[in-house]
Formats: C-alpha cells, sequence, structure tokens
C-alpha cells in the first residue's frame, strides 16, 4: 500500500498526493492519504493491504542515499509489494505528465468567491524562499537564500512597459515591503499572499507570474485557464533573471 505523510505546504501537498495516487492506481494496492479539505475528490482509495516490508521515499538524493532507498523509474513501473511510504518532495514534473488527465480532476475545488479582471496582470512577488529550503536535511550545506524579491522590481516593470496591462496586480509574501510607486506610472493594486483564498484566486488570471521554486505558484498556474504564463528563475543572475514566457 501507499502512505502519504504531508510534508510542507499546500503545493507541497498536491505534489505528495498526486505521486501517491498515481502509484497506487498503478500497483493496484491502497493508498492512505490525509483529507486535504478544499480537494473533495483526493481522498484515500482501497485496495491491497500490506504491513511489510516498509520503505520510505523522500523524493530527494540526499535523503535517500542515506536509506539506501533512492528513486528510480524502474521502480515505479514494477508494483512494491510492500508499505511505502512518501515523506518528502516530489517535484519533478516528468513523474506526472503522462497521468495528469487522470490526475487533474481529483484536484477539482471550488471556483474562486472573486476573479481576477480580465485585463489584469497579476505578478506573485516573493521575499522568502521556499519553507522546504529551511530544512536541514535537504541540503548537504547551507540552503540557498534570495538576496532580493523574486521577481525583481525591475523585470516587473520591464514586462508591465511591454504588455501595458489595465491594472498591475501585485501579490506579495510581505506586502509592506513593496513600494508600488516603483510600478508607476501603471494603475497598481498591492494584495498580500497567503491562504487558500488567495491561491484559489491566482487561478482565476489571465496573466500570470510566477517565480520559480514555489509549488503552489506553480500549481496555481498549472490548474488555471491563463493565456500567458510568465515565470522568473532565481537561480539565474543579471538579465538572464528578468520574466520570461513560461508556457
Amino acid at each position: 500500500m501507499v502512505e502519504i505523510i504531508y510534508r510542507g505546504g499546500l503545493g507541497d501537498w498536491l505534489f505528495q498526493y498526486c505521486l501517491g495516487r498515481m502509484l497506487a492506481r498503478r500497483w493496484g494496492v491502497a493508498l492512505q492519504a490525509p483529507e486535504l479539505p478544499d480537494f473533495p475528490s483526493a481522498r484515500s482509495m482501497t485496495g491491497k493491504l500490506f504491513v511489510a516490508p516498509f520503505r520510505c521515499w523522500s523524493g530527494l538524493a540526499v535523503e535517500d542515499r542515506q536509506t539506501s532507498a533512492l528513486v528510480r523509474g524502474s521502480e515505479m513501473l514494477s508494483p512494491l509489494r510492500g508499505r511505502l511510504m512518501l515523506y518528502g518532495w516530489f517535484h519533478r514534473w516528468e513523474l506526472y505528465r503522462d497521468e495528469f488527465n487522470y490526475l487533474r480532476p481529483l484536484l477539482e475545488c471550488a471556483p474562486p468567491l472573486a476573479t481576477a479582471g480580465e485585463g489584469d496582470l497579476v505578478v506573485v512577488m516573493r521575499h522568502t524562499a521556499p519553507e522546504a529550503w529551511k530544512e536541514l536535511t535537504i541540503h548537504s550545506g547551507q540552503a540557498p537564500a534570495w538576496s532580493r524579491v523574486q521577481p525583481s522590481v525591475e523585470s516587473v516593470k520591464r514586462l508591465a512597459d511591454r504588455l501595458q496591462p489595465e491594472r498591475l496586480v501585485i501579490v506579495a509574501d510581505f506586502p509592506q515591503r513593496v513600494d508600488i510607486s516603483a510600478f508607476a506610472p501603471h494603475r497598481t493594486e498591492l494584495r498580500g499572499l497567503g491562504g487558500f483564498d488567495t491561491w484559489n484566486w491566482l487561478r482565476s488570471a489571465r496573466r500570470l507570474v510566477i517565480a520559480a521554486g514555489h509549488a503552489s505558484d506553480w500549481w496555481a498556474a498549472r490548474l488555471s485557464e491563463a493565456e500567458e504564463i510568465y515565470v522568473c528563475d532565481p537561480w539565474t543572475d543579471g538579465d538572464a533573471a528578468c520574466v520570461q514566457e513560461y508556457g
């Protein structure tokens, strides 16, 4: 059977649930997963139950090598006759790509109470790195830190100058640090980032800007009907870090 112990935040949970559901279906075994209240179809499923042998996958080479449980594609294809616990980070799109048509209906949730405007350009600005990076077990050394907000103010302004949105909506994890006068002469609105309602509202944006590395932002974009999605890569320097088209 497959058992999920959620770790991290909303975006991380969705990756973990999708991998567990996909493996349980493929292997014909039971899935035990805590409920995700905002996703009514993301539930446990019945199937064969195993108590032993026991394995745990974290999804990270640093951790899984220590337990001799490094995840490989071939192991995911062959049924595991035992109890598998998923407790970690599985942010690898190639694992889910071929089965996303099956997985997407499982992630349906209520529509947002309000929606972004048709002419809005919605930008998610992050001042802090993902929570997962703060866990010492994930990295062999010091977890990487962002030296500036992602995407940068300069990158967002260049993109807004090019696209000329009716309204520029900045959704920030620390809105008190954002000076919207930097985006003049664009009509700009500032919002705080946090909670399911904000995440759900992001999915309604027709044009959306996200920073790479945040699973919740990735899922908001992936589960949206956005016509234009842009991404900022925080691991590059200089002009290469400017916002570019993502998909």
